[in-house]
């Protein structure tokens, strides 16, 4: 059976196990900040990612829509809400050729003065903070949510630059 004919974990590892040393730290290094690099050989596309907390944030300069921050899709208690705005930006994002969008951010609201709480997180509840990182809008036509993004476990960004 080929790596083509295979399942997906068996795909993966088939591809895993024919890339070089060289070609993995490529794909771990990426092609520039938002963007990693194809490997052609093997038929790997390159993949594009944009952030989203808040929409599909074109690199490329491209319009796109914004959406309510997380804390006021929270304050609607909608959940089918929240799933029609997740699945609205995973359409977007793929019309604007990225595959990933970093997004959703999660965390609780603990001090009103973090940087990230207006555009992203949803509530000092956890329940509530909880419930967007649950929805999937993947039904095969729409890429699914991207890797947990900005999970803070420390707030504030007091010293950022020096943690």
């Amino acid at each position: 059976m080929s790596v083509a004919e295979a399942g997906l974990d068996d795909r993966v590892a088939g591809l895993m196990a024919q890339l070089s040393l060289e070609e993995k730290v490529r794909l771990l290094a990426g092609a520039s900040s938002f963007a990693l690099h194809a490997i052609d050989r093997l038929g790997i596309p390159a993949l594009n990612m944009t952030d989203g907390p808040t929409g599909v944030r074109s690199i490329k300069g491209l319009a796109a829509t914004v959406f309510p921050v997380g804390v006021a899709l929270a304050a609607t208690w909608n959940p089918d809400t929240a799933q029609a705005v997740a699945a609205a930006i995973g359409r977007e994002a793929l019309a604007l050729g990225d595959q990933v969008v970093l997004a959703p951010t999660i965390n609780i609201m603990r001090i009103p003065t973090w940087g990230r709480n207006f555009r992203s997180t949803t509530s000092e509840k956890p329940r509530l903070s909880s419930e967007p990182t649950n929805y999937s809008a993947n039904d095969g036509q729409i890429p699914p949510p991207g890797p947990l993004f900005h999970l803070q476990p420390r707030q504030p960004d007091a010293n950022l630059a020096r943690i």
